[in-house]
């Protein structure tokens, strides 16, 4: 037998065992599928419903911390005195720039 025939039947065993290991894995993957959605369908019928009321975010942040390039390094959302309370040590050193309504911008130098 040649060695070009040999590794021919070789490579045709390796490729039908590799098939049967897949199809044996594939399948046996569907039927778990299958058992698994049937509990999951019990599992669903016992769960309560859960209602989940979200607030709704501000477009613009209450205040911004910008660097002395004009880049925006943080914004935070809410309210000022809350945004204080929070971060004091990053509003100490930052130096107040302006306003402009509720909006207020910080430098960090």
């Amino acid at each position: 037998m040649s060695m070009k025939k040999y590794l021919s039947i070789q490579v045709k065993k390796y490729a039908f065992v590799a098939f049967l290991s897949a199809f044996m894995l594939l399948s046996s993957g569907v039927f778990a599928m299958k058992e698994i959605s049937k509990d999951q369908l019990m599992e669903d019928e016992a769960l309560p419903e859960l209602v989940l009321e979200l607030q709704e975010l501000k477009s613009t942040p209450s205040v911004t911390i910008i660097n002395k390039y004009g880049e925006i390094i943080a914004q935070f959302y809410g309210a000022k005195e809350e945004i204080e309370s929070k971060f004091p040590e990053t509003l100490q050193k930052s130096k107040f720039i302006l306003n402009h309504g509720n909006h207020h911008f910080f430098l960090l130098d």
